[in-house]
């Protein structure tokens, strides 16, 4: 029983953890450039942690038990019951895929979208 109550306190002591370092990356202008980056590599090594301290969960989502348990409820609203985490899963995993798409220097990657943009308007006006 002791671990088990171990196990609680450090989940809820990552979520908080997790809850401040996310206020701290969206003040990045206050902090700044380096701090945001270093804070960013800390919120991912703890969502990380957080995920492999609720492996159970992901577990227990696609039992059979469950999945029939929802299906078989009489209440409309409880019966779609997995239908919103599946949703939210499916965004986290997108979010992540568009953020490493979208991840690194902005500058160098407007400058090469406005550099297409001029040839492209180059090659236009030698044609004509």
């Amino acid at each position: 029983m002791q671990r088990k109550q171990n196990t609680v306190l450090i989940k809820r002591c990552i979520d908080v953890c997790m809850t401040i370092l996310l206020l701290c990356l969206m003040a990045y202008q206050v902090t700044g450039e380096q701090a945001h980056e270093w804070i960013g590599v800390a919120m991912t090594l703890l969502v990380i942690i957080h995920q492999v301290l609720n492996r159970k969960w992901y577990a227990a989502i696609f039992t059979p038990k469950l999945l029939c348990r929802s299906m078989q409820r009489k209440d409309e609203k409880k019966k779609n019951s997995l239908v919103p985490v599946i949703l939210m899963m499916a965004a986290v995993i997108l979010g992540l895929i568009l953020n490493m798409a979208f991840s690194g220097n902005r500058e160098q990657g407007f400058e090469n979208l406005m550099r297409t943009k001029l040839n492209s308007d180059r090659e236009k006006s030698t044609i004509d």
